[in-house]
């Protein structure tokens, strides 16, 4: 197995961190477990816990579906590795990588740009180069036009798994979508219609592509039926 050690070094709040990890030909357990302690090191209480709810989610979809669960497990752990940086970090680093920032991203910046800041990590600090975790990492704020299969399981574990005042029976619902019918999209659809009544709720701003993410799964959905 080809195995490597690598060193990289980020600013974070304004001191250097060191990030020392081991590139697998393909990651196990172990490596995932070392990137999820450094993560712990480096993310905020709060994006950490939810980072491992989102981890632990995975794996019962990856049961569920027959999926690759260690493929699954490290696009969760790193879905929100660019919340390592503050507000005025994190436009700093998009504007060096060629992100372009609309007005709203100014707002919230954190919210709206760290999906893209994650996926450009997950391949330059972390040296992940399978495209489908990477684009699902980018991807899995707002959704894309054509989401794979894995963007659609990264999707359903974190928003499962985000506070949108989900009442009881949106859980009992979704949840029967995807364990029992099997139907992602109808359960990708349900998230996206709470994901905007909770935004429109808090008065926050709404990513243009949600709305073209919900479409696109609307249009997929009726086109085959499935309403």
């Amino acid at each position: 197995m080809n195995i490597f050690i690598k060193k990289r070094y980020i600013k974070s709040i304004g001191y250097l961190i060191n990030i020392s990890f081991v590139r697998l030909e393909k990651f196990n357990i172990m490596q995932l477990k070392k990137i999820e302690g450094k993560l712990k090191e480096l993310l905020p209480d709060e994006v950490y816990e939810h980072t491992i709810k989102v981890k632990d989610y995975s794996y019962k979809l990856s049961k569920a579906y027959n999926f690759d669960s260690e493929k699954l497990a490290l696009t969760a752990i790193l879905h929100d590795c660019g919340k390592i940086y503050n507000e005025g970090e994190i436009i700093s680093k998009a504007e060096d990588v060629g992100i372009l920032i609309t007005e709203i991203m100014f707002e919230d910046p954190i919210e709206l740009l760290h999906a893209e800041i994650s996926g450009y990590l997950a391949e330059t600090m972390f040296n992940v180069k399978d495209k489908d975790i990477i684009h699902a990492i980018k991807t899995h704020s707002f959704g894309a036009d054509e989401m794979g299969f894995l963007n659609k399981l990264l999707f359903v574990a974190d928003k499962m798994n985000n506070d949108y005042d989900f009442e009881e029976y949106q859980i009992e619902e979704i949840e029967h979508l995807i364990f029992i019918d099997k139907n992602l999209d109808k359960a990708i659809l349900k998230l996206f219609n709470i994901l905007l009544k909770s935004l429109i709720k808090k008065d926050r701003f709404i990513h243009s592509q949600i709305v073209n993410s919900r479409n696109k799964i609307l249009l997929s959905i009726k086109y085959e039926n499935k309403i």
